[in-house]
């Protein structure tokens, strides 16, 4: 539950901020997602 409501907040200040759009973060989802997966192939069993 912390875990998704820390990324919430983060997610609204980088938005709010201009920082990023709502692309760069579905883009930066995305690559994180794809390396989790990718670890869990390379981890031993």
């Amino acid at each position: 539950m912390a875990g998704r409501t820390g990324s919430y907040i983060v997610a609204q200040l980088l938005i709010l901020t201009h920082v990023v759009t709502y692309r760069t973060l579905n883009q930066m989802t995305f690559y994180i997602l794809c390396f989790a997966l990718v670890v869990c192939f390379i981890l031993p069993k």
